[in-house]
């Protein structure tokens, strides 16, 4: 499907991996804030001023550095 115009982008957090792998859809931003879950931190992300959400294992900290990894088939395109 082509789409023109205007879209929102949506990735679910668990889809979202904290990684230092060689994949392709992989970016650099800092741990800006961290909740506490059932199984696992929900993690936000600032990469250019643009948050993303993980669920992660791990625990990092506020302020840390982290390489974030979307798979690209969890990319979603919606129409704005």
């Amino acid at each position: 499907m082509k789409i023109s115009g205007s879209v929102y982008a949506c990735v679910r957090p668990e889809r979202v991996k904290l990684s230092n792998t060689n994949e392709f859809n992989k970016f650099e931003g800092r741990v800006v804030e961290l909740f506490r879950e059932r199984i696992g931190f929900r993690t936000i992300i600032n990469i250019n001023n643009i948050e993303f959400t993980a669920l992660v294992e791990s625990k990092p900290a506020k302020g840390d550095v982290v390489t974030i990894t979307i798979p690209e088939d969890s990319v979603y395109v919606i129409p704005a």
